[in-house]
């Protein structure tokens, strides 16, 4: 899966290490004691992809601080004028790669208002002592937010023969949808007295999921 790199600065092959925070610093004077500056650096990831119903996942990490900081995520439309949803404060802790999830809206389609929905501007605000940032992505929005497979023991049967078929819907990272709320209907595309070969139609339709 694709990932965007959140900082102040960024290499695609290298994870860089960046100020976390800008701070004024007046022009001193010979006589005045210089400031002290805060080295503090971490860095974010994001899925490049945004979903309807998919939980959008995060890792972050606090690499210079002695402080945890409270990570807030906000979902926006495209232009950034309306929002769609704001998570809960998640605290990344100095040290250690963390990772969380936001969820995203079923209806997110509606929450916009938009006819066709091409982005999402994702905000995040860290709060903390010595490392606070505010950064903010464009991601692209797919609407299709699970695949579904149909497999049968055999590509060809003979009359009589039992017909064995799964079905298997899974996300986009390839985990398989629990959901006991789907309908599997069978069709037959002609009648069995018009010939004794027909063709079998498998259609699976969903009513609760998103796809």
């Amino acid at each position: 899966m694709n990932q965007i790199w959140l900082a102040a600065a960024f290499l695609a092959a290298a994870i860089v290490h960046f100020p976390a925070q800008c701070q004024l610093v007046p022009i001193q004077d010979e006589s005045t004691t210089p400031l002290p500056l805060k080295n503090a650096t971490y860095w974010m990831t994001v899925s490049s992809t945004v979903r309807q119903g998919q939980p959008l996942e995060f890792r972050g990490q606090i690499l210079v601080g002695s402080d945890p900081v409270s990570v807030t995520v906000t979902l926006l439309n495209g232009e950034g004028t309306k929002t769609l949803k704001t998570s809960p404060a998640i605290t990344l802790s100095p040290g250690a790669v963390q990772s969380f999830k936001v969820d995203v809206p079923e209806n997110i389609m509606d929450l916009t208002g938009e006819e066709y929905l091409y982005q999402i501007k994702v905000q995040m605000v860290g709060e903390g002592k010595t490392v606070n940032f505010k950064e903010e992505v464009l991601l692209t929005y797919e609407s299709k937010s699970f695949s579904t497979f149909i497999q049968t023991d055999k590509a060809m049967y003979k009359p009589g023969q039992t017909v064995k078929f799964r079905v298997l819907s899974m996300t986009p990272d390839l985990k398989v949808i629990r959901d006991n709320s789907n309908d599997i209907i069978i069709e037959v595309s002609r009648l069995l007295s018009d010939s004794p070969k027909w063709h079998w139609k498998c259609s699976v339709i969903f009513f609760d999921l998103h796809g």
